[in-house]
């Protein structure tokens, strides 16, 4: 029988985060999120210009709904991500704090 390699078992990874890397994901995910933010204001903008008559036809009740849907997924996702870049610069501010606890006792 063969022992399992240690090195390909993901079971085994320890997942250790380094600050870098913390602050690396932190700005892709402020960047997505000032990215959506302009979208959604753009989007937000745009329909705000052209409003609906009426909405008496199938047709129009659909659009207002896209529109409301269009702009609940912009503002959902922004803050989600808005809410994980912060969440990782607190992770590595943590990271950093403990490190120098450590180096201190």
């Amino acid at each position: 029988m063969t022992e399992p390699n240690p090195k390909s078992d993901p079971s085994n990874s320890q997942g250790k985060i380094s600050p870098i890397s913390g602050i690396i994901g932190a700005a892709i995910s402020a960047l997505l999120a000032y990215g959506l933010y302009r979208f959604t204001l753009n989007v937000a903008h745009k329909l705000a210009v052209s409003p609906f008559q009426n909405a008496q036809t199938l047709a129009d009740r659909v659009g207002a709904a896209v529109r409301t849907i269009l702009l609940a997924m912009g503002s959902g996702i922004t803050i989600i991500f808005g809410v994980i870049a912060i969440g990782l610069v607190l992770l590595t501010i943590k990271q950093i704090y403990t490190k120098v606890l450590d180096a201190n006792s």
